[in-house]
């Protein structure tokens, strides 16, 4: 039976249900997400969340768009507690296999600027000869652009797709050139 957090939801057409599952929480998402339309989203899971450690458990199943702004949520959300993201809808998904590249470009672009920097002594307050620094900085710019293009590699790597079944259907199918009775 489902249980409730004590506290309705405002009504929102973006969780359309939440209950437990053994310890998990269950929120089936659906329609758009957006800046618009994530703040109750939130509010919602940030209500789920008051019991420390619970995991959540989102079912993207119904969702029917959703915008740069929707990666937001489950970044945030998984440093905050154990999320899972189950049956993404193709919208959600193409999201999130996007989501790390703008991430990760800017990771390199912050790893190549400090390592320029600190070649070229910006900012940088080290009682250290300015060789040292600076062969430490070429270690840095070059040892980590090999370390990206390893992780771009890894990343990629497991974007493939993993090919679907064929759904069947529960229900009896029928035998070629029968008519139901009307």
């Amino acid at each position: 039976m489902p249980e409730s957090d004590g506290v309705e939801d405002p009504v929102t057409p973006q969780v359309l249900s939440r209950r437990r599952r053994g310890r998990a929480w269950v929120v089936c998402l659906g329609g758009d997400l957006n800046a618009c339309t994530l703040p109750p989203v939130r509010e919602t899971f940030d209500r789920l969340m008051n019991e420390a450690g619970q995991p959540l458990i989102v079912d993207g199943t119904a969702v029917q768009s959703a915008d740069s702004n929707a990666i937001e949520l489950p970044l945030t959300l998984q440093k905050e507690t154990t999320l899972i993201v189950a049956a993404p809808s193709p919208p959600l998904q193409k999201l999130l296999a996007t989501a790390p590249s703008p991430v990760l470009a800017i990771a390199i672009a912050a790893h190549a600027i400090l390592a320029q920097m600190m070649y070229a002594g910006l900012y940088l307050r080290v009682r250290a000869p300015a060789e040292q620094i600076q062969a430490r900085a070429k270690i840095m710019y070059y040892g980590g652009d090999i370390g990206e293009l390893l992780l771009a590699a890894a990343l990629v790597a497991t974007w493939r797709p993993t090919p679907r079944t064929k759904q069947t259907s529960l229900l009896p199918s029928r035998p070629k050139g029968s008519r139901a009775a009307s």
